[in-house]
């Protein structure tokens, strides 16, 4: 007796030569999904790179400490009318913004900033000093001697800045005025907060 016959067809479809060309082709154009993936990441891993880079940037200016304090180093000391004020004895420059031999801060960073101003007059005169940004009037104080008392008088003013400008005392505009030099005229500065 004879056992059922098992009979396994194979079938083979192949394709002609011109068919087999377009298929290879095609594929060429369509780039794999490992390949789409690959490139998704690298573009992820630059975007990444310069946002560390942004941040980087950011944290440099956050740590960025900027404070000066100036003082004369004579007492007393005389200007002519609208002169700027040298403060020569510089007793704090972090971040080197103040310049003792102008009288000038410059603006290391953009950002905001904190000035604080005390002087004393003569005795015997009134006086009137003016703190500057560039040459426009910011803020203005004034030491009434009146012969008996000395006035020792102060202004705080709290600036926005671009990095450059320029922040300095001018002397009342009325004539020769004297100033009272150490620590009873000071000009002291520092940035709060540098610009993102």
């Amino acid at each position: 007796m004879k056992g059922p016959q098992a009979v396994c067809i194979l079938l083979f479809f192949s394709s002609t030569p011109l068919e087999a060309a377009e298929e290879a082709e095609k594929r060429s154009d369509d780039p794999s999904p490992l390949q789409i993936t690959v490139d998704n990441l690298a573009q992820q891993v630059a975007a990444n790179k310069a946002e560390i880079t942004s941040l980087k940037a950011d944290l440099a200016k956050a740590r960025t400490h900027i404070a000066f304090h100036a003082e004369f180093s004579h007492d007393p000391v005389t200007f002519g009318p609208s002169a700027p004020l040298l403060l020569d004895r510089v007793v704090t420059n972090i971040g080197n913004g103040y310049d003792a031999h102008t009288g000038n801060f410059l603006a290391p960073v953009s950002g905001s900033y904190l000035f604080a101003v005390h002087f004393m007059g003569n005795l015997n005169t009134n006086t009137y000093l003016f703190l500057m940004v560039d040459n426009t009037l910011q803020d203005q104080t004034y030491s009434d001697g009146d012969g008996q008392h000395w006035d020792h008088v102060s202004a705080t003013t709290v600036i926005h800045l671009r990095a450059g400008q320029r922040v300095w005392l001018r002397s009342d505009s009325r004539g020769t005025k004297q100033y009272r030099g150490g620590h009873y005229t000071t000009f002291s500065g520092f940035l709060i907060v540098a610009d993102p």
